[in-house]
């Protein structure tokens, strides 16, 4: 079809994700989670939406029994560390250590390339990996 984005904006509003969904043919897949499936993070207050959060303050990893556990979809080599049924939608897998960021203390004295580990985005360190191969 032919658009020519002449026409006046038409603002539609949609009871659910589901009636959206079903309206539009988008986000077929997606579910309804809000603020509280997380372990601390507030509701941005909509009164001041240039207000700047503290990210010290808050805290992403999901709660216990949350509705966005194992709720995702394998994504190969970006999630495929998960634990349970399916990835966690997040940004963090319930219950797996938090990922290091930044750098990192180099072991002292020779180590053997077999003795090496590097840390995966999504999984616990694996062993018999150099750093400098792929």
């Amino acid at each position: 079809a032919d658009f020519d984005y002449d026409h006046k904006l038409t603002r539609r509003t949609f009871p659910t994700l589901k009636s959206y969904s079903g309206a539009t043919g988008q986000d077929r897949h997606s579910i309804m989670v809000d603020y509280d499936v997380f372990q601390r993070v507030p509701r941005p207050d909509d009164s001041d939406p240039q207000r700047l959060y503290n990210p010290e303050d808050m805290d992403f990893r999901l709660k216990p029994k949350s509705a966005a556990i194992d709720a995702g979809m394998v994504l190969d080599t970006i999630n495929d560390g998960y634990a349970g049924r399916a990835p966690d939608l997040g940004a963090f897998e319930f219950g797996a250590p938090l990922p290091e960021y930044g750098p990192r203390a180099w072991p002292a004295g020779p180590v053997a390339v077999d003795k090496m580990a590097y840390r995966s985005w999504t999984g616990p360190a694996r062993k018999g990996a150099s750093l400098l191969s792929r």
